[in-house]
């Protein structure tokens, strides 16, 4: 990738396993979506391939759904609509 940081390509790349297997162990489900790259694993339910906006209900929809009661769990608050100014870094792992 032109212009990528190589340490953080690398940290994503060793990083992913660990935490599609944290989204797994939380509820998150995927399913294979077909041999085209990109589409090997997708979320699930998925959403038919036709235009539209027919994402409700679907993979992207219920893991932003889910990934929002578990940070209610951690008690957290999610902000909708909102942009970020800023990113605090916690070391401190979720279990």
């Amino acid at each position: 990738m032109p212009g990528a940081d190589p340490e953080l390509v690398a940290s994503l790349a060793d990083g992913a396993s660990k935490l599609i297997d944290w989204l797994v162990g939380h509820g998150i489900r995927f399913i294979r979506g077909g041999t085209q790259e990109g589409r090997a694993w997708t979320l699930a339910p998925p959403r038919p391939l036709t235009g539209g906006l027919d994402w409700q209900g679907r993979g992207p929809d219920v893991f932003l759904r889910r990934l929002g009661d578990l940070l209610a769990q951690f008690n957290g608050t999610m902000f909708l609509g909102r942009r970020a100014q800023a990113l605090m870094v916690s070391t401190e792992i979720f279990h």
